[in-house]
């Protein structure tokens, strides 16, 4: 990226290349306008982006459908209707090979 210089006389900024060029040697010299844009994303003075939140910070949340601990519910039930089945296979296993 250039860096700028101190404002001039006319208030105006002047770009001064200073990058020095680290590519490999032989790579080809490609830019897709459409990836930089996509790996920049959004300007921070777009107005459309800031105008994403249609409710107070303060009531995000707080709703009753948001469970925070729904995934961890899931999982311990999962654990507990897992256990009974691996412990028969584990008791079945121990008197087929006792035995």
């Amino acid at each position: 990226m250039p860096e700028l210089d101190s404002p001039g006389a006319e208030g105006q900024t002047t770009a001064t290349p200073t990058l020095v060029e680290r590519r490999r040697p032989g790579r080809v010299e490609f830019t897709n306008p459409h990836v930089i844009a996509l790996l920049r994303g959004p300007t921070a003075g777009d107005p459309g982006t800031s105008a994403e939140i249609s409710e107070p910070v303060e009531d995000l949340g707080t709703s009753e459908d948001d469970d925070n601990l729904a995934p961890a519910k899931g999982i311990l039930t999962g654990l507990l209707l897992a256990l009974p089945f691996w412990a028969l296979i584990g008791v079945g296993a121990w008197f087929l090979l006792r035995g």
